[in-house]
């Protein structure tokens, strides 16, 4: 008896080829994913171990971190642990010393936890897993391999996946996306903004605190460039060695440019902020007069004001006074430059906009907050908006620096 054997139809044959790629647009994602999640498990135990080389390094010699020229020859761990899975083995080194943590005693590291060991390193040792170049001396040599993210070890002892925070140990405050009304009309000529609603598409971490002198110190051993000359008649030391004194480590920077602020941002893998970001973070969605309310100005809740004793003090000096994201010194201490191109805002009449950078040129930048010597009644943050060259230094000057993660 003959059997007829009936083959699939055109149709039928599409609908299972259909059926078959839906599978594997849902499924080839889920087995990407699970993949990257074991090599970022991976990733984490060898810092971990690495971490753990380091501190026992520092145990030996008496709590003292190895320098940065020598940790992988002291360390002499197994080439294994050094090699990042997503790198491969061709990769002899995938990790980065941090600069930061060089030589570094224990007890000097004010916040264990958030000084950083070691990372997934830019610039990966090829042929010896010693080598002098796995050190990260800036933002630019860490390497978000692991889906737009940072492995990372830590002083005491943990390891986590980070967004890739900013080069050096700062406090940040988020400052959710939202709108305010930029400026008040009220007063203030050509530093004011009539008002007008600004929107910020983008939350954003800005550091809590200005930039320190330990901070911007750090900076500039680590890249070469110059402290900016004593700021005060009053403080000990002359031009080249004020900064050694660690009484002076928590005050803000001043007398540093825009353009070695800028520096300074961009070796920490952050940037300056723009006027309509400070503002933001300084005055709250609700558009307060100062940072903490908009009620008759209080004098106790500036870091400093008029006769203050004529210099800046510690930052955080006065939690009271933070701002509604909780950023402090946005009233007091110290100018702060913002990205801005300065612009002569005389009776100009400014549309709502969203996500204002400024002029695309001028000849000065804008500059934000109050001074150490500002009297009480010129607070008011609704128009205290001035400007400077980006060259030019004064020792009333220095900055803050804002954040957006990758990939937001």
């Amino acid at each position: 008896m003959k059997t007829n054997h009936r083959g699939f139809t055109l149709i039928e044959l599409l609908v299972v080829i259909a059926i078959i790629a839906i599978l594997a647009a849902i499924l080839f994602p889920v087995f990407a994913k699970a993949r990257e999640k074991a090599r970022q498990t991976s990733c984490l135990n060898n810092q971990r171990q690495i971490a753990v080389a380091i501190l026992m390094y520092a145990q030996d010699h008496d709590e003292t971190l190895p320098d940065h020229s020598n940790v992988w020859v002291e360390l002499n761990v197994d080439r294994n642990i050094l090699m990042c899975p997503t790198k491969g083995k061709k990769v002899a080194n995938a990790y980065v010393y941090h600069r930061l943590a060089s030589s570094m005693t224990l007890g000097e590291i004010e916040s264990p936890e958030a000084q950083m060991l070691t990372a997934d390193g830019q610039h990966s040792a090829t042929t010896t897993p010693v080598s002098y170049d796995n050190v990260a001396y800036s933002a630019f040599d860490l390497d978000l391999r692991h889906s737009n993210r940072l492995l990372a070890s830590y002083v005491d002892g943990h390891v986590e996946v980070t967004t890739g925070l900013p080069f050096g140990n700062v406090d940040m405050v988020y400052v959710e996306a939202g709108a305010i009304i930029q400026g008040s009309g009220a007063t203030g000529g050509a530093r004011n903004y009539n008002a007008r609603k600004i929107t910020i598409t983008k939350g954003f971490f800005i550091y809590k605190h200005e930039i320190t002198v330990k901070q911007y110190r750090a900076f500039c051993e680590a890249t070469g460039a110059t402290m900016p000359n004593k700021p005060f008649a009053s403080w000990s030391g002359d031009n080249t060695t004020w900064y050694q004194n660690e009484d002076y480590a928590k005050y803000p920077i001043g007398g540093v440019s825009w353009n070695s602020a800028n520096d300074y941002a961009t070796w920490a893998g952050a940037s300056l902020p723009t006027e309509a970001q400070w503002e933001l973070a300084a005055r709250g969605p609700k558009a307060y007069i100062y940072p903490w309310s908009s009620n008759t100005a209080d004098s106790s809740l500036y870091v400093n004001v008029t006769n203050s004793g004529g210099t800046t003090k510690p930052v955080g000096s006065i939690p009271a006074g933070a701002s509604p994201c909780g950023a402090l010194d946005m009233a007091g201490n110290v100018y702060e430059f913002c990205s801005d191109w300065y612009q002569d805002t005389s009776g100009l009449v400014f549309p709502a906009e969203t996500d204002p950078t400024g002029p695309a040129t001028g000849a000065f930048k804008v500059v934000r907050s109050t001074w150490y010597s500002c009297a009480t009644d010129s607070q008011q943050l609704a128009y205290r908006r001035t400007y400077l060259a980006p060259t030019t230094v004064n020792g009333a000057y220095g900055f803050r620096c804002v954040f957006i993660p990758p990939g937001r």
